[in-house]
């Protein structure tokens, strides 16, 4: 009883006061991250390209092995095809689309005919019921667009893929593709296009990635070339509404009073251990027939 009372009590106290004096340093080191493939689960970004393109073959063809696989080309679908819903906004600026549209026989960019009606409905989007659905449960543009979505390479991810599932988990695509307008290794311009399924955060570095390794090899002649690329993280700070930085490197506040709390609870209930145990064996009521004085009684036993 006396354990109780005393020692276990008095050693939380000593643990709160040893706690009180510890430095915790919190650390916001994160380890940096090698973009790779196998951030994909290793699946092959498929690749669509010309079969008249000879520079691309090459190109492709020095891609690692295992990490690319070929389709025969299908065109883009213009992002003049797309059709937001009622109140939806542009999945894409103007200047990027709507102004110039790229031109496969010159590899340049023209610009688009239908840029001033067709900018100005899309940056305030389309009503319900104005986008039409092709066969692939795509919403396009009626007319051309509508016939025209089912064959491009959009339309080919868009039937290809599943719904719901992880690009790790797909049975036909993977985390990602690579559409190629064109590679003219004379001019020095490579126009690719890069799709990323959503659920693969590192599918744009690592596709962007393989494919600028594979036109170093073709450029340099290097087979061995290759860049590294490494996600490094910024230094996080956590800032108070005034705007200063938060320190808390030595906040033991928490653990502190947590033992003062478990030690105090210990010896404030120790002392009902005697009452409750005069109770159970009657002593108590003994001395309080024997006429012994209640205050002197609870007193003895603080």
């Amino acid at each position: 009883s006396i354990l109780i009372q005393l020692v276990v009590p008095v050693l939380f106290f000593v643990l709160a006061l040893f706690m009180a004096t510890l430095t915790f340093n919190e650390s916001d080191d994160f380890a940096n991250i090698a973009i790779t493939r196998t951030l994909l689960g290793n699946r092959p970004t498929i690749i669509s390209s010309r079969a008249a393109d000879a520079e691309a073959a090459a190109v492709t063809a020095l891609w690692d092995t295992g990490t690319s696989a070929t389709r025969p080309y299908e065109p883009m679908l213009s992002c003049a095809c797309n059709c937001p819903d009622g109140g939806q906004p542009a999945l894409f600026s103007g200047t990027d689309c709507c102004l110039y549209t790229f031109d496969p026989l010159t590899t340049s960019y023209s610009p688009f005919d239908d840029a001033s009606r067709y900018c100005a409905r899309n940056q305030q989007g389309t009503v319900k019921g104005v986008c039409a659905t092709n066969a692939n449960g795509m919403d396009v543009r009626p007319g051309v667009c509508e016939a025209n979505s089912v064959s491009s390479f959009d339309g080919y991810l868009w039937r290809a893929s599943e719904e719901l599932t992880l690009c790790k988990d797909q049975d036909t695509v993977g985390c990602d593709a690579l559409h190629i307008e064109g590679y003219n290794a004379t001019a020095g311009r490579y126009t690719h296009t890069v799709y990323a399924h959503q659920s693969a955060y590192h599918s744009l570095p690592a596709t962007i990635n393989s494919a600028n390794s594979a036109i170093l090899r073709r450029r340099s002649g290097k087979p061995g070339a290759g860049i590294q690329t490494t996600n490094e993280w910024l230094p996080a700070y956590t800032l108070y509404a005034s705007g200063d930085v938060v320190d808390n490197e030595n906040d033991s506040t928490f653990i502190t009073s947590l033992f003062v709390v478990m030690g105090a609870s210990i010896l404030t209930a120790s002392m009902a251990v005697f009452p409750v145990y005069e109770r159970r064996n009657n002593s108590k009521h003994l001395q309080m027939v024997s006429g012994i004085n209640k205050v002197a009684y609870w007193i003895c036993h603080w």
